[in-house]
């Protein structure tokens, strides 16, 4: 049943420099379950 309530967002980031930038998503909604990475690897 999950499956069938997924959304994907993207984003552009704005950060140049090879390094590791971690990543916030929220919601307003205190009955939404957010999974996602912690961050991500510029290379």
């Amino acid at each position: 049943m999950s499956l069938n309530r997924q959304f994907a967002l993207t984003y552009l980031s704005t950060h140049m420099k090879k390094n590791y930038y971690k990543v916030k998503v929220s919601s307003t909604n205190p009955e939404i379950k957010i999974e996602h990475p912690r961050g991500y690897y510029y290379r």
